[in-house]
């Protein structure tokens, strides 16, 4: 009897015993009646324990929907996929039915990490690093009022008051500008129809005017005319 490792198609490992572990007997155990597309996928030459094993794995590239393994394989089989379960069988030097070795859950989890490269575990560093995080003391200068680390992103209240404070004085003068150069220009339009009024009024004035010396001096000589012409008459 030899210990083999069953992975279940939902990704389950489980110890099982086979008698031989030669093909047939291997695929029995994985659930499948026939030997259709199951067969070796890849092997492993490990140093386990002071021995020298290969590690092999077996299982089936083809089958019904829904039955593909959720196990995630190693490398350079980890974007393969596998339908039923999987088996895995450890030999000594050699793949064979006689050389065949126990290798058990505990063993397969030891060299899984092996050869997915050694796992770390990160909820044990962000712990760690939380805490050296919280030991870090920050300068009241560059704390907020609400206690909010001032990194360029989060603005302190008075600075913030600050900032609405200047925009909106800025927003009066300009408004302020804005009014005075609009009254600038309304008066010097205004006062340059003004002085155009005026202006054309002086200049009709004198018109009128020099128009009535005009009359008056024509009608001094006609009255001069009509005086000499009526003592010419006389005589």
């Amino acid at each position: 009897m030899t210990k083999i490792i069953i992975i279940e198609k939902g990704g389950d490992c489980k110890d099982v015993n086979v008698k031989t572990a030669n093909l047939i007997e291997i695929s029995k155990k994985c659930g499948f009646r026939k030997l259709n597309y199951f067969e070796k996928r890849i092997s492993w030459k490990i140093n386990y324990k002071s021995n020298s094993l290969v590690v092999a794995v077996y299982a089936k590239n083809n089958g019904r929907a829904n039955s593909e393994n959720k196990f995630d394989m190693p490398p350079p089989i980890d974007n393969e996929l596998y339908f039923g379960s999987i088996a895995v069988v450890a030999y000594k030097e050699k793949i064979s039915e006689t050389t065949s070795v126990d290798f058990s859950v505990d063993d397969w989890c030891k060299v899984y990490e092996r050869l997915m490269g050694g796992f770390i575990d990160l909820s044990k560093e962000s712990e760690e690093e939380s805490e050296e995080e919280s030991e870090e003391e920050i300068p009241e200068e560059e704390l907020s009022k609400e206690g909010y680390h001032k990194d360029g992103f989060i603005v302190d209240s008075e600075e913030e008051t600050e900032l609405e404070e200047h925009v909106q004085n800025t927003k009066e003068e300009n408004e302020e500008e804005e009014e005075e150069e609009e009254e600038e220009e309304e008066g010097s339009s205004f006062i340059t129809e003004e002085d155009t009024y005026d202006e054309y009024s002086e200049q009709s004035q004198d018109s009128r005017q020099e128009t009535e010396e005009e009359i008056e001096e024509l009608e001094e000589d006609n009255t001069g005319s009509e005086l000499e012409e009526e003592e010419y008459l006389t005589e």
